[in-house]
């Protein structure tokens, strides 16, 4: 999706909604905590519900986190607080902004900037979707300019003694005027304090950690350079390096495998860009750009056309005796091989399909699928007493889907509202 496409998304959630997410925090809808009225359920975060809501005094939406009710423990309740004073220090127009702690009606919450626009997660989802752009690929030219946004903000939070540790596509958020923000500190923890800060537990996203966060050893800012390395390699090439699904064999990839390099996923990444992109994900810590800051340099450098340190550097693959080309031209020929093969699969798989399903069939099945969709919210609305919600999709089975099973149930358990009424 070009970065002009930015704005036909702005009315993605802040998080992830699912719902179970609405079923578990919609009670609250409508209450009001300080000058906070909650407006909608966004979805679920690391560590916390969060909610849209409406501030009178300022007139202005916002987002607030809030714990659920089962967590009130004291241990739950200082995360919460915890995260606040963290991403508190950080005023940067890259990171999300929070403006207040507070505890009003039993209830813990911190309330902070509503992001409307789109996480760099759900852009590769429609990319990925997307097969009949000639270009599917971010340009070059967009990856670095999103890198340069999240490296300065983690960089200014590497400044304050701050690493993030979750650092992902999820946690991105690129709104209507192509700015991105990052989001979450719910993980973000001290370093170099001799306060036993630092965590020792696994903790993070498995897809975007580094080999020293899936062993839970001590964490500096480097770890926060490997992942922003995994969102650079997803964005040139629109896969992940380390695709595995089992926990067991992506720990041992992100250990020993070394991905394809993006110049043979897409033919325009240049040796400068492979080389930067290996050097942030570089197994051991020490190997990597030292700082967040000496990573930027090379991003300039390669928007200027020059030389960067990463393609002077030497990387492990060297020290294993294969020169560069060699290693490219090795990735490039299994990467071919693997396409080939794919897409045989793909072709066979096609054909087979069209052989076999009829339109009726799909029509029938999809007007099913929908229907059993409306009619399970609709059902879960009951549950919850939210008639004036679970009313309009009943009526819509009703008058879209009369020739699935679903429309006489919806028109019953209509009648049935209509009766406790």
């Amino acid at each position: 999706m070009p970065m002009n496409d930015v704005s036909s998304h702005n009315t993605e959630p802040y998080y992830t909604k699912t719902r179970s997410d609405v079923l578990a925090a919609s009670h609250l809808l409508g209450e009001i905590f300080l000058d906070y009225r909650i407006t909608d359920v966004l979805g679920t975060g690391g560590m916390g519900i969060v909610y849209k809501a409406y501030q009178a005094s300022l007139d202005r939406y916002v987002a607030l986190k809030m714990l659920p009710s089962n967590e009130y423990s004291p241990f739950h309740i200082q995360q919460l607080k915890d995260e606040a004073k963290m991403a508190a220090k950080l005023q940067h127009p890259h990171i999300v902004s929070i403006h207040l702690f507070a505890e009003d009606k039993g209830h813990y919450f911190f309330v902070m900037d509503l992001c409307e626009g789109i996480t760099l997660e759900k852009m590769l989802e429609v990319k990925r979707k997307d097969k009949k752009r000639r270009r599917p690929f971010f340009s070059l030219e967009e990856s670095l300019k999103i890198l340069q946004q999240v490296g300065s903000a983690l960089a200014y939070a590497h400044e304050k003694n701050i690493i993030h540790r979750d650092v992902k596509t999820a946690n991105v958020m690129m709104d209507q005027k192509k700015n991105c923000r990052v989001m979450d500190f719910g993980l973000a923890s001290f370093y170099r304090f001799p306060t036993g800060n630092t965590a020792k537990m696994v903790a993070g996203t498995p897809a975007y950690m580094s080999p020293e966060q899936t062993l839970g050893k001590d964490l500096d800012p480097r770890t926060d350079i490997f992942s922003l390395g995994v969102i650079l390699y997803e964005l040139l090439t629109l896969e992940r390096p380390f695709p595995d699904t089992s926990s067991t064999r992506l720990f041992d990839a992100i250990h020993h495998r070394i991905p394809p390099a993006p110049s043979s996923i897409n033919p325009e990444i240049s040796p400068d860009i492979d080389s930067m992109v290996f050097i942030m994900m570089e197994k051991k810590k020490e190997d990597r750009y030292a700082s967040m800051n000496e990573c930027l340099e090379d991003v300039e450098k390669v928007i200027q056309k020059k030389q960067t340190h990463a393609y002077q550097r030497v990387s492990s693959y060297h020290a294993r005796g294969m020169k560069r080309k060699d290693v490219y031209s090795l990735r490039k020929r299994r990467s071919v091989l693997k396409n080939t093969a794919v897409m045989v699969m793909t072709g066979l798989l096609f054909l087979f399909g069209l052989a076999v399903l009829k339109v009726k069939m799909l029509d029938s099945y999809r007007m099913d699928s929908h229907a059993k969709r409306d009619f399970d919210k609709a059902k879960n609305y009951m549950l919850i007493r939210r008639y004036d919600l679970a009313e309009p999709l009943l009526q819509k089975i009703i008058s879209d889907y009369s020739r699935t099973p679903y429309a006489e149930k919806a028109e019953g358990m209509l009648n049935e509202n209509r009766l406790v009424e």
